[in-house]
């Protein structure tokens, strides 16, 4: 394969993921993982996690290990080694661990039109990920020391990881880090979540804090949150703080928290929205539910909703969201 143009490696690569498999699939899948292309080595990493090939786990580790230096075996763009780690995260083996650990520290800072850029962000991120996956003795370490990277995505990774892991000291972690802050929004919103996730009730106190913030992109951002927790209590504050929300995008986002709540204090509340609420509001509230759209009660209930009103808006927002 390697004496063949870098796009025909790939046609090959295509065609040992069709069926049925040919009978030496491991062979050709050993080789493709060998390339000194980090295109080609990254589809077939790729090619493996698809077809669940834990028997490849030991030709991924020799990749990454081979694109690491990033000299004889250049990698622009950290593909082959994301690819690499991406795959050994879908598999789940523990003998990724040298990967991950390895991973998890590497910076690759690459030119660009203005400041070098770090092209491994998402590769700290996936070997975190990778390391609460296997159960690594270390993985909380290391999750605490990617929640201070330099980098938005890799902090958005870290706090995924530390909901992924399931530990009351990952919620610990994620307290410190909301109250320190966090000035990626993005990240930040990641950070409610996964406290959310991992505390429904204790965290409400502190993310109904952020309902009051400045910035309507964080209001928004715990209000979801909030909605994540599914706790009764979470709703009252939606509710209470939906009086005196004056940003449009809060207010919607206030309004999809409910509704992602599924409980059916949040659908009546909702319901009642569309019935008496003002049009702007009242049409918010219906988009929210078009998560509901499969659900014939619900969506009965509505459409009744919406009948009664006169204003053209929201019934013309019924029809777009739960009859297109």
């Amino acid at each position: 394969m390697a004496k063949r143009s870098v796009e025909a490696q790939l046609e090959e690569i295509a065609a040992l993921g069709r069926e049925p498999a040919p009978a030496d699939l491991p062979a050709r899948l050993a080789e493709a993982l060998a390339s000194k292309s980090n295109l080609v080595a990254s589809r077939a990493a790729a090619l493996a996690a698809r077809l669940n090939r834990t028997q490849a786990v030991p030709d991924l580790v020799a990749m990454f290990e081979r694109f690491l230096p990033d000299a004889k075996a250049p990698d622009k763009g950290c593909i082959a080694k994301t690819a690499a780690a991406k795959a050994l995260y879908e598999l789940g083996d523990a003998a990724a661990a040298p990967v991950f650990v390895r991973g998890i520290r590497h910076v690759q800072r690459e030119g660009s039109f203005g400041p070098p850029v770090d092209t491994a962000t998402e590769l700290r991120g996936l070997c975190g990920l990778g390391l609460v996956r296997i159960g690594h003795r270390d993985a909380l370490r290391f999750l605490t020391d990617l929640l201070s990277d330099p980098e938005p995505q890799a902090r958005s990774f870290a706090a995924r990881g530390l909901a992924y892991s399931g530990r009351d000291e990952g919620a610990l972690l994620l307290r410190l880090k909301l109250q320190l802050g966090e000035p990626d929004i993005d990240a930040l919103s990641e950070c409610m979540a996964a406290l959310a996730r991992l505390e429904p009730a204790e965290s409400l106190p502190l993310l109904v804090r952020f309902l009051d913030d400045d910035d309507p992109d964080v209001r928004a951002s715990s209000a979801l949150a909030l909605g994540e927790t599914r706790q009764v209590a979470a709703l009252d504050a939606l509710r209470a703080h939906l009086i005196r929300e004056r940003s449009p995008e809060s207010r919607s986002a206030l309004l999809v928290a409910a509704a992602g709540m599924r409980l059916p204090e949040s659908i009546d509340w909702l319901v009642s929205l569309v019935q008496s609420q003002r049009p702007d509001t009242a049409v918010f509230a219906v988009e929210a539910l078009a998560i509901f759209r499969g659900d014939a009660a619900v969506s009965s209930r509505v459409a009744q909703a919406a009948r009664d009103r006169t204003e053209p808006a929201i019934r013309e927002a019924f029809e777009r969201r739960f009859q297109a």
